[in-house]
């Protein structure tokens, strides 16, 4: 079984995320699977609305299917070419307060996925998230 959804703004993000639970609805996913799913998804999703270029066409395309036992979701958009698997995780030994806004998203995703795999395909951001089941 496959879910696919086409998204162009960041109001979306959050139909997106019903549409993929009712999904997972009476599949043999784990509720702590679903919830890092809709996290990963989430954050994934809104990144990528809030660092594209405003005046782009954004069109995102979200895929849902099941391999063996992970849970597999690839995202494909057209803003520019971005490839986070590439950004080091840098972990901040200051206080709270005292630190800038951002930086967590990433390591955060990757600290619930199994794999996480990138590649640049006719234009096109293709990330693809492994989580187990």
């Amino acid at each position: 079984m496959e879910l696919r959804i086409q998204i162009n703004r960041v109001e979306e993000v959050s139909a997106a995320l019903t549409t993929i639970e009712a999904y997972s609805h009476g599949l043999q996913i784990s509720r702590r699977s679903l919830h890092h799913l809709l996290l990963i998804a989430d954050e994934f999703l809104s990144n990528l609305f809030n660092h594209a270029q405003q005046s782009l066409d954004i069109q995102v395309e979200i895929q849902l299917t099941r391999i063996a036992n992970h849970w597999r979701l690839e995202i494909e958009d057209n803003t520019w070419a971005f490839d986070f698997t590439t950004i080091p995780i840098v972990f901040s030994t200051s206080e709270i307060e005292r630190r800038k806004v951002g930086g967590l998203g990433i390591p955060l995703i990757r600290s619930l996925v199994d794999n996480v795999s990138y590649q640049r395909v006719q234009d096109k951001n293709r990330t693809i998230f492994l989580i187990a089941q």
